[in-house]
This record gives C-alpha cells, structure tokens and sequence, in this order.
C-alpha cells in the first residue's frame, strides 16, 4: 500500500463508507424525536439519497437510532436483588433519554417497540418473575 506523505496508512481517494450505525447516530445528535433526513444527511456530508443505502426509511432510521441508544446503555444485569433491578434499570433509562434527547418522547410513541427493547424487558421481566413478583 502506497501511504500518503504526512498521513500514514491512509490511501488517498475515496473516505470510507458510512455505516448504518453512523446514520443512527447522526439522528441521535440530531434529535431523534424530530430530525429531518435532509438534516441527517447534511451532518454527515451526504446527500439525502444516500442515508436509503443503509435505512429503508425515517421509521427504520427511528428504529436504528433506539437500538443505538440501548446498545450505549449500561443496563444492569438481571441477577441483581428486585428492588435493585428496577432501581438500577430506571436509572439506566434515564440516562439513555438523557444522552439522547427525543427518545423518551420517541419511545412512548413507538407503535412497536424496537427487538432490543422487547428483549431486555423480557429478560427483567424473566427476573422479576423468579424474585416471586408477578
């Protein structure tokens, strides 16, 4: 690989592709409660176009953006004593809503929550139930 002068390992040309992670997180900085494509497209210096190589749609970059919120979520584990659970996971999605301004409007009117959302309150769900609450 032929490196350019001043900037090692990097090849000149075309900048790398973006990611669906990086359009997400585009809509989260944004406000994922109220972003525009046009908007996201425009902070990552892309045409508007381009952000439907990686999201069918601003539902689907929605969807996307919630499961970038939970993935940066430190979520508690589920072993943890009941009261502590659901202390630790209310802070926990507080912080997430706070890193993230929009999503706790956007997630109160999702239609369907998003897979990653139905999979951790399963699984505290799972837990609470084995605490002897139901």
């Amino acid at each position: 690989m032929k490196q350019t002068p001043g900037r090692p390992g990097r090849r000149p040309g075309r900048a790398p592709s973006l990611t669906r992670d990086a359009v997400a997180d585009a809509a989260l900085a944004e406000g994922v409660a109220v972003f525009s494509m046009p908007g996201v497209a425009a902070r990552l210096g892309v045409s508007h176009s381009t952000l439907y190589r990686y999201v069918d749609s601003r539902d689907d970059l929605v969807r996307a953006a919630i499961e970038r919120a939970a993935a940066r979520t430190d979520w508690p584990p589920a072993d943890l004593p009941w009261r502590e659970l659901l202390t630790a996971f209310a802070d926990a999605v507080w912080a997430a809503c706070d890193a993230s301004p929009g999503l706790a409007e956007v997630l109160l009117t999702t239609p369907a929550a998003p897979r990653v959302m139905v999979d951790r309150l399963g699984g505290y769900g799972v837990a609470l139930v084995r605490a002897g609450l139901s």
